[in-house]
């Protein structure tokens, strides 16, 4: 429950910081109204690729993720009792340090796709606007 709420919080944050970033942008010239769709583009992939990277290459690689008795397993196959029978579960200690790492880079990811729109909106925006 504490999870949903802490990412419905993101998700709200994210959109207005998204909104105020786009409101930043006043490019005038053809070449600099482009150059900012490039950036706002890049940073909507990004997320787009964050996002469907572990369901992708799960469906790749046939790499399942469950929750037992409370721990995070990950195992190869359609079922975990399938997998335990041919040997093909990795270690639990294994399934943490992975289920860290995909966090971990979740999170660089999602503030690199912040820190881009941020740039790109200072970049292309009036200077005057931050003075006030």
């Amino acid at each position: 429950m504490i999870d949903a709420i802490v990412l419905i919080i993101a998700v709200v944050g994210f959109l207005a910081l998204l909104h105020r970033a786009a409101g930043f942008i006043r490019a005038e010239s053809p070449q600099e109204q482009s150059a900012a769709q490039r950036v706002l583009a890049g940073c909507i992939i990004a997320g787009v690729i964050i996002v469907a990277a572990f369901p992708l290459v799960s469906y790749i690689t046939n790499l399942k993720r469950e929750v037992i008795g409370g721990k995070v397993v990950y195992y190869i196959g359609n079922s975990y009792d399938e997998a335990v029978a041919q040997g093909k579960v990795l270690p639990e200690e294994m399934g943490a340090i992975i289920d860290k790492v995909i966090g971990l880079l979740q999170i660089v990811g999602g503030i690199a796709i912040v820190a881009g729109l941020i740039i790109g909106g200072l970049m292309f925006g009036p200077a005057k606007r931050f003075l006030r």
